[in-house]
């Protein structure tokens, strides 16, 4: 998870130094995960947190039945 949380950070970095509006993180759905999905909240809860630094808003890409395994970015400019 902590390796994970760094690679979204660098990659999200990397993308506002470009000047992108948005980045698209894929996680996962957590059904490769024992018991509940770890990285899919991680990510979440970064983008809430330390995250929020770098991310004006975040949307989930659910499928047809809800469910969903990438977040969509709007980044804050520079």
């Amino acid at each position: 998870r902590k390796e994970a949380l760094g690679e979204v950070d660098a990659f999200v970095r990397d993308c506002i130094q470009k000047d992108h509006r948005f980045a698209r993180v894929v996680h996962g759905k957590g059904k490769q995960s024992a018991g509940e999905a770890v990285l899919k909240p991680a990510v979440v809860n970064w983008c809430q947190g330390v995250g929020s630094t770098f991310v004006r808003a975040w949307a989930p890409e659910t499928d047809v039945s809800g469910q969903f395994g990438s977040l969509v970015m709007e980044l804050k400019r520079r």
